[in-house]
């Protein structure tokens, strides 16, 4: 995935890896019964946890903040009340 990440523009999107992971997410929306789109919601919550975004937003995130704040949007997502609600956390300056 990381050479995925970092080729050309959409390259991402049509690699196999990506391919079989928004398959399977978008699957386990179904079975979830998320009210939105299950495939165009599967891309958004990837988009959420790629590994590109993860680093460059670590410096300026508290330490746990992205990991509650994809709980919250999973959670949001498909009305799942056994996602934990995140915890606040104090913002880095």
């Amino acid at each position: 995935m990381r050479i995925a990440e970092t080729a050309k523009p959409g390259a991402r999107y049509r690699a196999e890896p990506y391919r079989y992971w928004h398959h399977h997410v978008a699957r386990l929306l179904v079975e979830a019964r998320a009210p939105a789109d299950p495939r165009a919601l599967a891309h958004a919550l990837m988009a959420a946890v790629a590994a590109d975004l993860h680093r460059s937003v670590s410096r300026e995130s508290a330490p746990g903040a992205m990991r509650n704040a994809v709980l919250h949007l999973v959670g949001k997502s498909t009305g799942a009340s056994a996602i934990p609600a995140p915890r606040p956390q104090p913002v880095r300056i």
